[in-house]
């Protein structure tokens, strides 16, 4: 179907079911996502439905998102792809074409796909209009960080996530400054 963004209309989500038509389970091995239109289009997110296995997302300037060699999502029976695209607000109507390719891996792969969700819940003391949060979590040292979508409520103001090395340094992965209402992925170059 032809999603029309009408001029002047608020930024939306919306949500795809993609049937895969499957007769057996498979392994994803990567995404490829065309918007139709970059006026409009802002970002997208891909999961599967039976399983909330999160995919990764897109956002402009970003490639294919192909796993590593070794990793793939396992796509079960009559799974569906779910992709939700992100519109903001045009001058003009335009109708969105976007388009979704999904790779397939030809065998099981050594390392299934994962994703890893940190929620953190807090209430910020009254009258404390700055409160630091510091999360640590460990993950296994070869695991790989194909993107990340921060999902904050208005409260937060700034982010950074960070991974220590074997030597205990840290390297940002990601830092936010500022922001501003509904959180986009953030996908890697490598």
């Amino acid at each position: 179907r032809r999603p029309r963004i009408a001029a002047g209309s608020p930024p939306q989500t919306l949500r795809i079911a993609i049937p895969t038509m499957q007769e057996k389970e498979r392994w994803l091995q990567g995404i490829a996502f065309q918007p139709g239109d970059l006026r409009v289009v802002r970002s997208a997110v891909f999961y599967i439905d039976k399983t909330n296995q999160w995919l990764g997302g897109w956002v402009p300037g970003a490639n294919v998102i192909m796993y590593p060699e070794t990793v793939a999502a396992l796509l079960p029976i009559g799974a569906k792809v779910i992709l939700e695209i992100h519109y903001q607000s045009v001058d003009v109507d335009v109708d969105d074409l976007s388009s979704v390719g999904l790779y397939f891996a030809e065998r099981k792969p050594s390392r299934p796909l994962s994703g890893l969700g940190i929620e953190t819940r807090v209430q910020i003391p009254p009258g404390n209009e700055l409160f630091r949060l510091r999360k640590e979590f460990t993950v296994i040292s070869d695991s790989y960080a194909i993107s990340m979508h921060p999902q904050t409520l208005s409260a937060a103001r700034s982010l950074e996530i960070a991974a220590l090395d074997s030597s205990g340094e840290p390297q940002v992965l990601l830092a936010l400054n500022e922001i501003h209402g509904e959180g986009m992925p953030y996908v890697f170059e490598q």
